[in-house]
């Protein structure tokens, strides 16, 4: 929902301030939010903190006590907009306590559990969400929830619940049905059911956005439609630059290559991801994929020193842990035996509890 819209006629009176002559209403702060949140993502940040600032400014004031919870609620909203979710919880809860209408509190508190999920807390959200629902039942905005309510229960890898939840999402606000975010979460599901046909079928309209792109990709993997899917993760990678799955889809789009056993594409597009992705779990990933294709295209000497380098460069990771047995893998299916094994040994020495212990211990003995 559009803050300044919120907030129209949320006035507050002016005060001189040396910055700008005056304080800034509540009503002009969401519209500046508004603002920033159009601005490129290079510009987003310092945008944001000035809104930030603002508000801050506002809540040195005398609030009156009939606008608190809309200046809570937009404070939020400001907080969520710059990643801190724990403040972002925090100032919704408040806008709820200071709230005497029923259906802005239930809004505000549906607010601060979405704020709880962005901060990775999902198990405690989805305990939020059942006492919400027993508080706010009646509430206008219950079909948001209970759409919000799916999505956290597949994130907590609970497909019955979800699909139960996206049932009753149908059944009792049918026109939800039509909503392009119900339509993608049940070509989610159906996709997590094994259902990938269904999953694309669904997104055959309208549905456009990086997450229904990425889900296409991935259902026409699982159809065995590679060069398909490609072609809906470069989608995402080109289209929707700023979306957190650009990443992951040129990855993904790289390991199409290596499974198709194209091993020299592959490296090529393993060398540009490396080069110009910002999470440092996709860039070791690909390093080590990369690594891999080297060496199953046929320079052994190179794909094992790029190994070498991934467990240097990324010491205590899952990737390396992985590094460090295909290293040891690689000089095995060479019969290197004698150097085999103290590679293996290294993943029993440095990642004990890791799932790839047995393997090693048994690679071993084998050697």
């Amino acid at each position: 929902m559009l803050v300044a819209a919120i907030l129209a006629d949320s006035g507050i009176s002016e005060a001189n301030t040396p910055a700008t002559g005056r304080l800034a209403t509540l009503a002009e702060i969401g519209m500046k939010l508004d603002w920033a949140r159009l601005r490129p993502v290079a510009e987003q940040q310092t945008a944001l903190e000035e809104v930030a600032r603002s508000m801050k400014v506002l809540f040195q004031t005398n609030i009156p006590s009939g606008q608190r919870s809309a200046a809570h609620f937009l404070s939020g909203e400001i907080h969520s907009a710059l990643g801190d979710y724990m403040q972002a919880t925090e100032e919704f809860r408040k806008s709820e306590r200071a709230s005497n209408d029923k259906t802005f509190s239930g809004a505000a508190a549906a607010a601060s559990i979405m704020a709880l999920e962005a901060s990775g807390r999902d198990n405690d959200a989805a305990r939020a969400w059942s006492k919400w629902v027993k508080k706010h039942k009646n509430s206008p905005f219950l079909p948001e929830v209970i759409l919000a309510q799916s999505w956290n229960a597949l994130r907590r890898d609970t497909l019955i619940i979800a699909t139960k939840m996206l049932e009753e999402l149908k059944s009792s606000f049918p026109w939800m049905e039509k909503d392009p975010r119900t339509i993608l979460l049940a070509s989610t599901v159906a996709y997590l059911e094994g259902r990938p046909a269904d999953a694309l079928a669904g997104l055959s309209g309208e549905i456009t956005g990086a997450a229904a792109t990425y889900l296409r990709a991935l259902s026409y993997v699982a159809n065995g439609e590679m060069l398909k899917a490609a072609a809906q993760y470069q989608e995402v990678s080109e289209r929707y630059p700023e979306s957190i799955l650009r990443d992951h889809a040129m990855l993904a789009k790289a390991n199409i290559f290596m499974a198709s056993g194209v091993y020299q594409s592959a490296i090529e597009e393993f060398d540009r991801v490396i080069e110009t992705v910002s999470l440092p779990e996709v860039r070791a990933e690909a390093e080590l994929r990369r690594a891999a294709s080297v060496f199953l295209d046929g320079d052994a000497v190179r794909g094992v020193d790029l190994l070498g380098e991934v467990v240097d460069n990324y010491s205590r990771t899952n990737q390396a842990a992985r590094a460090q047995l295909l290293l040891g893998e690689m000089l095995f299916s060479q019969s290197r035996y004698q150097e085999a094994i103290p590679e293996f040994n290294h993943v029993l020495t440095d990642y004990f509890q890791h799932s790839l212990a047995a393997r090693a211990q048994y690679r071993v003995g084998r050697c």
